[in-house]
């Protein structure tokens, strides 16, 4: 089916509803439904770690780039409480593994153990003494502790390890207070050694996101075990600024350390996101056991001076299992050392929107863009294929742009900041899926309401809805769809219309026309026909023929069949709209009936099809209409329709016309009155017909009275044979 062409164009108010519509139920999910947003945007979170992660795994096997040396992993891993006892170790054990570490002159040894168990004194003095013959090496040690608001009060185990001078960090009211504490020991440590909390973040799934930058205890702030590494390694400070976020789009904390040149970006929550950007198979892995073994230092291990070293532990039991993106099941440990790679690369994520006030604006933005891209496209020409091809284009081209336009926008900004950033897609992803459907439906709506007018309208050019079905096959396949119908043919012509049109002109003749063709068309709809062909003055109606061949001329007549053939004729013939209008005197309509098989279908060219009827019952009535304008007939009929009407056989019986049935039974004729006009030689035929004339309406008689005397057959009306009451 081919649709106007502006019905071929997306429709702007239509978009401009479903955007609307979809930007309203995006808003309103973000800002009731918070927490199946942060599920989403942490979903997508989750998923872009590992495609970059997996991007950066090919890259570093194509190029054969070695391993990642400046943040290592010591791991007391299973085959250590193997070869040395099961966890806890004794503590000198423990201090004797940091005394071999700090043999490797690292930048900085971070402990990512806990020690809550109790021990003896003895052991407790071991280790503070190992701690000693570490720093006295030069290397600084920060040691983890758990602070956790999730913990019982009463858990305040061992030594806090609080350190004056961060009291305002508290006093902010940004951070939470830690209830209870897992230290380490009652023994005092060394002055030099510092401590950092290990507590974590994790996204609405259960994995580790980020770490609180600070935790409170005691109105003392606890730094996170990462920056503490970090802070120990130039013994600089750790400064907090606030920094307004980009464009207005996020808002949050830095935390500084100046000596160094870092700047870490902390969430208006007071979490640093980790970021998972390096390969598990590229960190640097070393076990315990390796180093404890022997009395020497083994020079064959990777650990490079300077590197940063974290112990920590994936032995089964010592619960230190975390979730992250990248694996279910992994060691604590691991986490920070992501973290701190992230930090010395400056790829510490800055989220954006992270408040639902800021995702709405973001959506809200995404809708103006795709409104803008789709509202241009409508601008283009459309007089090409292409164009048109390209508006529809628009609208998920245009929500694409909507889409990742703001990413866009900001990521400059980051990339100018120096910043990495965490987008909210939920939002927008939500906006942008009910969009594009809610463009497709109202659109296929709408297109569906221009298909049935248009396929209605198509319609009204044919027979039935089955020819306007050929004709699309005709058009898509390049061919002609044609059939054969038994129909019976009536066929109407208006008579002196040529007159009329050099009396009134084409512009009043064109109304009488089409008034001439609306009558006909409702009368023959109205008593079950259907309008074959319009040809000018001239309109050629078919009636389907009720009852199979060889059901009996009676049993079709006695059904009724052919009534509503007679009944259109008589209603067309009385034309109630020439009535009261002086100008159409000269107008008369005469008409014509035959029965046959006609060939009804599409035929013409690839680019000039027509619904056309022909056959020998279309030449006969053509035909006719000449015998009814010679003889001033209203109404004649054909040698085919006389034959079904029996009238060869009419007899009289006790003074009832009947006709002879097959089981010899006399039925009433219900019949106009017919006469016998002779034999002619129609156009086309190679035998003489037979035709017959029918008795007019009394309304016709009465207009065309005058012009009938005048053609001296006016008396012959009365000599008809009078069939039926």
């Amino acid at each position: 089916m081919i649709l106007p062409r502006g019905a071929t164009q997306p429709h702007l108010k239509l978009i401009g509803l479903s955007g609307l519509s979809a930007a309203f139920v995006a808003s309103c999910m973000v800002m009731l439904a918070p927490r199946m947003t942060e599920s989403v945007n942490h979903t997508l979170e989750a998923w872009g770690w590992r495609h970059q992660v997996a991007q950066v795994h090919r890259e570093v096997e194509q190029e054969a780039v070695a391993r990642d040396q400046r943040v290592v992993l010591v791991d007391i891993d299973n085959a250590s409480v193997a070869q040395f006892g099961s966890w806890p170790w004794p503590r000198e054990q423990t201090g004797l593994l940091l005394e071999r570490l700090a043999q490797y002159k690292p930048s900085v040894i971070a402990v990512d153990i806990a020690f809550p168990d109790e021990t003896s004194p003895e052991q407790d003095q071991a280790f503070m003494a190992s701690l000693q013959k570490v720093e006295a090496q030069g290397v600084p040690l920060v040691l983890g502790q758990i602070f956790d608001s999730r913990l019982d009060p009463s858990v305040r185990v061992g030594s806090p390890g609080l350190q004056a001078g961060s009291q305002s960090i508290c006093a902010s009211g940004m951070y939470r207070e830690s209830p209870g504490y897992l230290g380490f020991f009652r023994s005092k440590v060394p002055a030099q050694t510092s401590f950092g909390h290990l507590g974590s973040e994790p996204s609405p799934l259960g994995w580790v996101r980020g770490v609180p930058a600070w935790v409170c205890s005691s109105g003392q702030a606890v730094p996170s075990f990462v920056l503490q590494t970090l802070r120990s390694m130039s013994e600089g400070q750790l400064t907090q600024e606030f920094k307004p976020g980009m464009a207005g789009l996020s808002d949050g904390f830095t935390v500084d350390l100046k000596e160094q040149g870092i700047s870490i970006p902390v969430n208006r929550a007071g979490n640093i996101i980790v970021p998972y950007s390096k390969p598990r198979s590229e960190l640097i892995s070393i076990s315990a056991k390796d180093l404890l073994v022997g009395s020497r230092v083994d020079t064959n291990l990777p650990i490079a001076p300077g590197a940063i070293l974290v112990l920590g532990s994936t032995a089964f039991g010592l619960v230190d299992s975390v979730a992250t993106p990248l694996a279910d099941n992994v060691g604590g440990f691991e986490v920070h050392a992501q973290l701190l790679l992230g930090v010395l690369d400056g790829q510490v994520p800055r989220v954006v929107a992270d408040a639902p006030l800021q995702q709405v604006f973001l959506i809200v933005l995404a809708m103006v863009v795709a409104m803008l891209s789709v509202w241009g496209a409508s601008l283009l020409p459309q007089t090409k294929l292409g164009a048109i091809k390209l508006h529809w284009l628009a609208i998920p081209l245009g929500t694409f742009l909507g889409v990742v336009a703001p990413w866009a926008v900001a990521n400059v900004f980051a990339v100018a900041n120096e910043s990495k950033l965490l987008w909210p897609w939920a939002g927008v992803l939500v906006f942008a899926i009910l969009h594009l459907t809610a463009s497709a439906t109202l659109e296929a709506v709408r297109l569906g309401r221009a298909y049935r007018r248009t396929y209605s309208v198509l319609g009204t050019f044919f027979a039935s809805s089955s020819d306007v079905e050929d004709t699309q096959l005709a058009f898509s396949q390049g061919e002609s769809k044609t059939r054969e119908a038994e129909m019976l043919l009536l066929s109407v012509r208006m008579r002196n219309f040529s007159r009329l049109v050099n009396l009134l002109g084409t512009a009043q003749a064109s109304q009488v026309l089409q008034r001439f063709y609306e009558d006909i068309t409702e009368v023959s709809h109205q008593q079950g026909g259907v309008v074959l062909e319009f040809l000018g003055d001239t309109v050629i109606c078919g009636f389907p023929c009720s009852g199979s061949e060889g059901e009996g001329v009676d049993q079709l007549q006695a059904s009724g069949g052919l009534q509503p053939i007679f009944e259109a004729a008589n209603r067309i013939l009385e034309a109630e709209w020439l009535e009261n209008n002086p100008q159409l005197n000269d107008i008369c309509l005469i008409a014509s009936i035959e029965k046959g098989t006609c060939l009804i279908g599409v035929l013409g060219h690839n680019k000039r099809k027509a619904s056309v009827v022909v056959g020998a019952p279309v030449s006969t009535t053509l035909s006719l209409l000449e015998l009814c304008t010679e003889n001033s007939e209203a109404l004649c009929v054909g040698q085919g329709m006389a034959e079904q009407l029996g009238l060869k056989q009419v007899r009289q019986s006790e003074g009832v016309y009947t006709f002879q049935t097959h089981d010899q039974l006399a039925v009433n004729l219900r019949q106009p009155r017919f006469r016998h006009l002779g034999q002619f030689l129609m156009q086309g035929a190679l035998t003489p017909m037979d035709v017959w004339a029918v008795r007019p309406p009394a309304k016709w008689i009465a207009r065309s009275e005058e012009g009938l005397r005048a053609d001296t057959n006016l008396s012959n009306i009365d000599s008809m044979v009078d069939i039926g009451e």
